[in-house]
């Protein structure tokens, strides 16, 4: 499954990003400083999928801040 396919296949209200740091970087982020992924890199992560889904990055941000909210807070009961 091709990863736009795979972003679409979620549901809004189930997306949660994370980086899988410290391992699978994206071929194309990896630079002769940047080798391997890391949190703060999660950023390019709600950027790209929020390009595939042709909406605003912010808005992803506050759609997935509160799913992990939701998420976190109904688990830790």
């Amino acid at each position: 499954m091709k990863f736009s396919e795979l972003v679409h296949a979620v549901p809004r209200d189930r997306i949660l990003l994370e980086t899988d740091s410290p391992d699978q970087l994206p071929r194309d982020l990896i630079t002769p400083t940047r080798t391997h992924s890391e949190p703060s890199l999660v950023r390019l992560v709600c950027e790209r999928i929020s390009h595939v889904l042709g909406m605003d990055v912010r808005e992803l941000a506050r759609i997935t801040s509160e799913n992990a909210y939701r998420v976190y807070r109904t688990n830790t009961r």
